[in-house]
């Protein structure tokens, strides 16, 4: 059995051989343990693995308002358009009206045209007089160019090697700008 902090993987083979499943699983059961999910990333699992009915972790996490889990997922690379069907996690985060997640997904690159099965944007599902809205007009034009070169900078190490930015000669500041930190 692996122990990481509070975080236990019975049957770590398991989880390899059978990296979806076994992640959307775990995940669900430990929903909120950040660690336990550092722990199925280190072990192999697919982190962008999607379960028709359930969707993928982002989207899982994004659904269930878990703000680190979204984070830590994202660090570690996960899609940020892939959720569940046609609906992406911004969606699902602009549906609820929760501004810190429309943030972050929006910070690592989420698709703001997206349309859902519906036909609709995720500006198209924020409630009325939520200010959340303000969130999508600020966006609303092209990314900068910044956040251009970050988005491509990061697309460029792949996923789970982002970890990498920080060895790389340059100042402090745009490692962390990269890092999203």
């Amino acid at each position: 059995m692996l122990m990481v902090g509070s975080c236990s993987l019975a049957d770590p083979p398991f989880v390899l051989m059978n990296q979806g499943k076994s992640l959307i699983l775990l995940f669900m059961e430990w929903l909120g343990h950040v660690k336990c999910i550092e722990s199925l990333a280190d072990y192999g699992a697919n982190i962008d693995y999607n379960i028709s009915h359930l969707g993928t972790p982002l989207y899982i996490a994004c659904k269930n308002q878990q703000l680190a889990c979204a984070k830590k997922l994202l660090e570690l690379g996960a899609s940020v358009n892939k959720g569940k069907g046609l609906e992406s996690p911004l969606h699902v985060v602009a549906r609820m009206s929760f501004g810190e997640l429309v943030y972050l997904l929006m910070d690592f690159g989420a698709n703001v045209q997206a349309r859902n099965a519906e036909g609709k944007r995720p500006v198209d599902l924020v409630p009325r007089e939520s200010p959340v809205t303000e969130i999508f007009l600020e966006r609303e034009g092209p990314e900068s160019l910044m956040q251009l070169c970050r988005l491509r900078i990061r697309k460029c190490f792949g996923i789970r090697q982002h970890h990498k930015i920080a060895a790389l000669f340059l100042p402090e500041d745009l490692k962390r700008f990269l890092l999203h930190l």
